[in-house]
C-alpha cells in the first residue's frame, strides 16, 4: 500500500497525515457526493475505488489501468449521500 500511494515503507502514517488516501463531500449539480483522494504513484499496481451503501455489495466506480499516469486522483461518488442511510468508499491496490 505504501508502496503504491509513494510513501516511506519505514515510516507509521498517523491518520490525516499528508499521503494518505482522504475522504471528502463534494457539492454538485445533484446534490452532496463523497469523494476519495489519492496519490497513485505506482505505474505497475492497479487502483480501485469502490462505493457501497451497505458494506456488503461494492461497485466500482474507478479503476486505473497498468501503466496509467501516475498523480493525485480524485474519485467522486456516482450516487448522493443523502440517497441512502449511508454511504462509503474504499480504495482497493493489487499487483497484476
Amino acid at each position: 500500500m505504501k508502496y503504491a500511494l509513494g510513501l516511506n515503507p519505514a515510516i507509521a502514517y498517523p491518520p490525516n497525515l499528508s499521503g494518505l488516501p482522504t475522504q471528502a463531500i463534494v457539492i454538485g449539480d445533484t446534490g452532496e457526493h463523497l469523494s476519495v483522494t489519492f496519490n497513485a504513484a505506482a505505474t505497475d499496481v492497479v487502483y480501485n475505488v469502490q462505493a457501497t451503501s451497505d458494506l456488503l455489495n461494492w461497485t466500482t466506480v474507478y479503476l486505473s489501468s497498468l501503466g496509467q499516469t501516475t498523480g493525485t486522483v480524485t474519485v467522486i461518488d456516482t450516487v448522493p449521500v443523502l440517497s441512502s442511510t449511508g454511504r462509503f468508499m474504499r480504495l482497493n491496490i493489487t499487483a497484476p
